[in-house]
């Protein structure tokens, strides 16, 4: 009995172990990932996925493939950034097996269903002539999300971006879609993000921003750079590039409604 019950405990200690080493391995990756993201090093961050993608290779785990799949959405959203369509697809072809991997860990969850889903939309976005046989599928991926995980920040800022940025003929509206968005900034400010080292979260964030500005609310635009800032003052892109654009875009649209004023 006795030996039995010591071999029970060097059996549970040695898995104990081991789950605490690959949960390890994915907070580093996690932690790395972060800090690439505030500084807008995305050359390295090309070569953190590399390393990865490796350790996955030797150690998968759920936590360190979420952050794979999640590494590789916000450099296809990079490169669709730079024009590069062409590296964008390659990204999104070899997302493809992650999130594979992902869907058979977590069958039926919203939330990898909206991943796989933005990756979809990626595609409609470089060749959008594929929206007339590829569309209604990834609409209907959208609205199964949302059956599923009504309120979950990766459902969400799906949701919102589809909305926001659809044409009114396809059931978008910029309305609905900052509607969407602000329910979502309001969940994630209740997060500690930068403990938790929640680049992803920053990156939601900043799109609320940016569809902000798109829809010329300037105010509600400097109003969620300076939150973000607040939470990451290291946050380099909304630190040196958008906040001043939309501060600048808030004073001449100023400028521009005291001049009619007058008028």
């Amino acid at each position: 009995m006795f030996r039995l019950t010591q071999m029970h405990i060097l059996v549970a200690t040695f898995l104990t172990c081991i789950l605490i080493t690959n949960k390890s391995a994915a907070t580093d990756f996690n932690d790395k990932f972060y800090t690439l993201y505030i500084s807008g090093n995305m050359e390295e961050w090309v070569h953190l996925l590399d390393r990865a993608k490796q350790t996955y290779a030797k150690q998968p785990t759920p936590q360190l493939l979420e952050e794979i799949v999640r590494a590789q959405y916000a450099l296809t959203a990079y490169y669709l950034g730079l024009n590069n369509d062409d590296k964008a697809l390659q990204e999104i072809d070899a997302a493809a097996y992650y999130l594979h991997e992902l869907e058979q860990i977590y069958p039926e969850q919203g939330w990898v269903l909206a991943l796989d889903a933005s990756f979809q939309g990626f595609k409609l976005i470089i060749s959008p002539f594929r929206f007339f046989f590829k569309g209604p599928s990834v609409l209907s991926a959208v609205h199964k999300c949302q059956e599923l995980s009504p309120n979950h920040e990766d459902v969400l800022f799906l949701v919102a971006n589809q909305t926001f940025y659809l044409p009114s003929i396809l059931g978008g509206n910029q309305q609905k879609g900052l509607d969407y968005f602000s329910t979502l900034e309001k969940k994630l400010l209740q997060y500690p993000i930068k403990e938790d080292k929640h680049w992803f979260y920053l990156l939601y964030l900043t799109s609320n921003a940016i569809a902000c500005n798109a829809a010329h609310q300037y105010n509600d635009a400097v109003r969620i750079y300076r939150q973000i800032l607040s939470i990451e003052p290291h946050y380099l892109w909304v630190k040196n590039e958008l906040l001043p654009q939309s501060l600048k875009k808030q004073e001449n649209n100023y400028l521009k409604s005291q001049k009619e004023k007058v008028q």
